[in-house]
């Protein structure tokens, strides 16, 4: 098991996670410009084997911008191209910024297998 908190990066650079992990438990955070629910993808793919993914996707809002509403940005994505993750079995998806079904469903198409799922969302209200 690999506990694993980052401020999002290229994932797809990191040669140094083990091609036998089998559980992940990760934290995402970081700013709306860089975190999204997308940025579990490029975990798929540098993580062929893993059987049990949890993870905690949260953007920080530095205080200083409280009275600025995040936006939803939409991400490209290659639907021929994503990442299909057979091994997994159970997958557990906190999210505490804004995000869409759309975003959702691109992730358990990548999932055929997956047997068990719990999704938690909270969006933080912006006052």
């Amino acid at each position: 098991m690999l506990r694993y908190n980052y401020a999002y990066l290229d994932l797809s650079t990191y040669t140094s996670i083990a091609s036998n992990l089998i559980s992940l438990d990760l934290l995402i955070s970081g700013s709306s410009n860089t975190v999204s629910v997308y940025s579990i993808l490029p975990i798929l793919r540098v993580c062929p084997r893993i059987r049990y993914l949890h993870a905690i996707i949260k953007h920080e809002i530095p205080s200083e911008n409280n009275n600025v509403n995040v936006s939803i940005q939409e991400a490209f994505i290659n639907e021929n191209d994503l990442p299909i993750s057979p091994q997994v079995t159970s997958f557990d998806l906190s999210i505490f910024t804004t995000c869409d079904t759309r975003s959702i469903a691109y992730i358990l198409r990548c999932l055929p297998n997956l047997l068990h799922f719990k999704f938690f969302h909270e969006s933080p209200e912006v006052v």
